[in-house]
C-alpha cells in the first residue's frame, strides 16, 4: 500500500502565536517570524503521516490507494470521517461507490472501511497499480479548541524549548534525546497511535 497523500491541509495551526508568547513570556512583536516558524515545525513533527503521533491534529483530507478490493481496507489514521471511494473502470473512469455499501469500524489499530452485506466488487482496471482510493477527513476538528489540551501543551513547550535553544550544535542532540523536550514527550505518549 503506497503512502497516503495530503489533499487539503488544515486551515489553521493546532496553537497561535499569541498562546505560544504567552507560554513563553514573549513582550513584542520582533519575533513574531521565529514564532510562527518553530510553531509550524513543531505541528509538522507531531502531525499527519509522518508525524510522531501518527494522527492528524486539524481537519484535513487524504487520498489511500489501494491495489484492488479487499472485505476490510485499512485506513493510515484514527478518527476518519466522509470517506468516499472511487474505483477506475475498464474504460479509464473513476466511478464512486455508493456511501450506503460501506462504513468505517474503529479498531485500536486505527480505522478500517468495511464493504456491507450485498456489495460487489465491481471488475477494476488492471492497467493501473492503484485502481481503488479512499478519500477521507482526518483530524480532531477544525479549530485549536477541537485538539485535545495536552497536544496544544506539547506543541508550546516544544516551541519554548526550541527557543531557549536555539545555538544548540544541530550534530549533537540535547541531552534528553531528541527533538521533543522530555516533558512533552511524555505528555504525548497517550496520543501516539500503535502502527496498523
Amino acid at each position: 500500500m503506497p503512502p497516503p497523500v495530503l489533499l487539503v491541509p488544515p486551515a489553521v495551526l493546532p496553537v497561535g502565536r499569541e498562546e505560544v508568547k504567552l507560554h513563553c513570556r514573549l513582550d513584542g512583536d520582533d519575533e513574531d517570524s521565529l514564532i510562527d516558524g518553530l510553531v509550524l515545525a513543531a505541528t509538522m513533527l507531531l502531525d499527519g503521516y509522518s508525524g510522531v503521533l501518527g494522527r492528524c491534529l486539524i481537519a484535513q483530507t487524504w487520498m489511500q490507494a489501494y491495489t484492488g478490493w479487499c472485505p476490510q481496507m485499512p485506513l493510515p489514521f484514527a478518527d476518519c470521517q466522509n470517506p468516499q471511494v472511487s474505483w477506475l473502470d475498464h474504460a479509464g473512469v473513476w466511478r464512486q461507490v455508493p456511501a450506503r455499501a460501506f462504513e468505517i469500524v474503529r479498531g485500536a489499530r486505527g480505522d478500517r472501511l468495511r464493504y456491507l452485506d450485498g456489495f460487489t466488487a465491481p471488475a477494476l482496471n488492471a492497467d493501473v497499480a492503484h485502481p481503488v482510493r479512499i478519500t477521507f477527513t482526518a483530524g480532531y476538528g477544525t479549530t485549536p479548541a477541537d485538539v485535545p489540551a495536552p497536544i496544544r501543551q506539547a506543541i508550546k513547550l516544544t516551541v519554548g524549548f526550541w527557543y531557549e535553544h536555539r545555538d544548540l550544535d544541530p550534530d549533537k542532540p540535547p541531552a534528553a534525546g531528541g527533538a521533543l523536550p522530555w516533558v512533552a514527550d511524555r505528555i504525548l505518549s497517550p496520543y501516539r497511535r500503535v502502527g496498523v
